[in-house]
């Protein structure tokens, strides 16, 4: 590996050997039999697939054919987390979530950052592959070694922001939600899932695969602690914190979000204008400055 890396190990596989950042350990709930059970990952599924995304593709593959509709029973909602989720490394805290999507008909897969990502691994787990589909709206309540599937009918018909202070009553403000709104339940699909009062899994429609199985919502906590092989990742990690805490740009996206990029990428040509056949679009209206200043 180069010089510069974070780890002094030349393979995963000596990494992996020292000290694992993953539990090994997958959650699979079945809305339809409404069974929870446990599966055990190999460490060779990390060592080609590295936890999030690929690892969400590759369950995937295994559990849909060529004939499955993304919004019936059979299509399975896979919440993934990263190696490093959960971890202080800078970015980590995301979670991919992975489905066939009903806008594709493909493969489906959208990130979100904030908390959910990193608790759902305090709490012991690498992922959650949701199966089936329930018979009324429910939610799933994950506190380490306690899984629950629960009635969720008087959060159905709320939004985002209502599901999620409501949860935090019954639950604890401590607890971090991923949920869908109204425009999950009603199958529309570009809907989002969200998390942590605004965070957005906002592609491929996951909100409708997530309503389609009447799955309201997903609570999670932990406090379990996530290993890393190597202590010079800690001292690395402080400096890159300090570097990214002391950038305009960090305060610039802070301020106005991730559509700060709409103006740079029109000075670079980088819009993906007509499906990126242009690089250029009087884009100025919606950049994130223009938002901020205007709504």
């Amino acid at each position: 590996m180069h010089n510069n890396s974070i780890f002094v190990y030349q393979s995963i596989d000596e990494v992996l050997a020292l000290s694992k950042p993953y539990f090994g350990k997958i959650l699979t709930i079945d809305l339809t039999k409404r069974k929870i059970s446990v599966k055990k990952v190999e460490d060779a599924l990390y060592e080609k697939f590295l936890g999030g995304a690929g690892l969400g593709a590759y369950y995937l593959y295994k559990l849909i054919d060529k004939n499955t509709d993304p919004l019936s029973p059979e299509n399975p909602l896979i919440f993934m987390a990263g190696l490093i989720t959960g971890t202080p490394m800078p970015t980590a805290g995301r979670y991919a979530i992975i489905a066939r999507s009903p806008q594709t008909n493909f493969l489906g897969e959208s990130t979100s950052g904030g908390y959910w990502g990193a608790y759902l691994k305090k709490a012991g787990y690498d992922g959650i592959i949701v199966l089936g589909r329930s018979e009324k709206p429910v939610y799933i309540n994950i506190n380490e070694d306690l899984v629950e599937i629960k009635d969720a009918s008087e959060l159905w018909g709320k939004n985002f922001y209502e599901t999620q202070e409501a949860l935090k009553e019954i639950h604890g403000k401590k607890v971090k939600i991923a949920a869908i709104g109204r425009a999950g339940e009603k199958l529309v699909k570009f809907s989002a899932i969200m998390n942590d009062h605004g965070r957005a899994a906002g592609r491929t429609g996951m909100g409708a695969v997530m309503g389609s199985k009447l799955l309201k919502a997903i609570v999670v906590y932990g406090e379990k602690e996530i290993q890393v092989a190597n202590e010079k990742f800690y001292d690395y990690n402080k400096e890159k914190l300090k570097e990214i805490r002391d950038s305009t740009g960090t305060e610039m996206f802070r301020s106005f979000g991730t559509a700060f990029y709409v103006d740079m990428a029109q000075g670079l040509g980088d819009l993906p204008a007509k499906y990126y056949r242009e690089g250029e679009f009087p884009a100025e209206e919606i950049s994130g400055i223009a938002l901020s200043e205007k709504y």
